[in-house]
C-alpha cells in the first residue's frame, strides 16, 4: 500500500495484490519521504509510486532517492517523479544517460518545477547523458538555478554542450559543481567567462581537478578551482 499524505488528505493505492508488507510515501510540508519495511522494494512497486507523485496537486519541495532501499532499476523507475518536484536529490542512485530522457522531460516541462538536481556521484551520466540534459536546460521553459554533476564521467565534449546550453538560456541557472571529471583549461575557461556577461546568472563552478588548471589569477596546478562570480568581476582560487 502506498500512501500519499498532503495537508490533511490523504490517497492510498494498493501495490500488489495479498502483499504482507507495505511502503508509504509521505508528504509533508512539501517534503515527500519513502518510508518502507527493511525488506528491498521490488522495481515494479516504484513505478506505481512514481505515478503517485506524479498526480500529487501541487509541486513537492523535495524528492530524495538516496536512501531509498530499492535497486537502481528502482531508484531509475522514481526518476520520473522529478517532473513534480522543485529540488531532486538522486545522488548514489545508478543513473545513466538513459535515464537522463525523464530529467530533461521535467526541465522542459511547462511550467518546469525543478530548480535544484543533483547527480552527482555514482551516476554514469557521460558525455552522452550531460547532452541529453542540454537539450532540457537550453529550453526556455528551463528555471534550473542549481545543478551537481560531480563525478558524473564528463569530459570536455559534455562541458562543451553545457555551455553553449547556457549560452541559449542564460537567465537562470547560478550553480554549477562538474567536481571529479576530466575537464582541460580550454573548456573550463569557456566556462568560466560566462561570468564576465551581464545576461548570465552563473554565480558559482565548481571544479576538482587532476590537472593543471589557467586562470587569470594563476599559472600553477590546481587541486581545487572555485570560480565566482559577484557583479561579474571577482574569480577567487581555493586551493586544500
Amino acid at each position: 500500500m502506498v500512501n500519499l499524505s498532503a495537508g490533511e488528505s490523504r490517497q492510498s493505492v494498493p501495490l500488489s495484490a495479498g502483499s504482507e508488507r507495505s511502503d508509504s510515501v509521505q508528504r509533508d510540508s512539501g517534503v515527500c519521504e519513502i518510508r518502507q519495511t527493511p525488506r528491498e522494494t521490488p522495481a515494479a512497486h516504484c513505478s506505481t509510486i512514481s505515478y503517485m507523485l506524479q498526480m500529487s496537486e501541487a509541486p513537492l519541495d523535495e524528492l530524495n532517492l538516496e536512501k531509498y532501499n530499492t535497486s537502481d532499476d528502482g531508484r531509475r523507475r522514481l526518476i520520473p517523479a522529478v517532473i513534480n518536484c522543485r529540488k531532486a536529490l538522486l545522488r548514489y542512485c545508478g543513473v545513466t544517460d538513459e535515464g537522463c530522457s525523464a530529467l530533461t522531460s521535467a526541465l522542459r516541462s511547462n511550467p518546469s518545477h525543478l530548480r535544484h538536481l543533483n547527480l552527482s556521484l555514482n551516476n554514469n551520466l557521460r558525455d552522452s547523458g550531460v547532452k541529453r540534459l542540454c537539450a532540457g536546460l537550453e529550453d526556455p521553459h528551463c528555471k534550473l538555478e542549481k545543478l551537481g554533476l560531480r563525478y558524473c564521467g564528463v569530459t570536455d565534449e559534455g562541458c562543451s554542450a553545457l555551455t553553449s546550453a547556457l549560452r541559449s538560456n542564460p537567465s537562470h541557472l547560478r550553480h554549477l559543481d562538474l567536481s571529479g571529471n576530466k575537464l582541460q583549461k580550454s573548456e573550463v575557461k569557456l566556462l568560466s567567462d560566462l561570468k564576465d556577461d551581464p545576461r548570465y546568472k552563473l554565480e558559482t563552478i565548481r571544479l576538482l581537478l587532476g590537472l593543471s588548471v589557467f586562470t587569470p589569477q594563476s599559472h600553477y596546478p590546481q587541486d581545487q578551482l572555485m570560480v565566482n562570480k559577484s557583479r561579474y568581476r571577482d574569480v577567487t582560487i581555493n586551493r586544500d
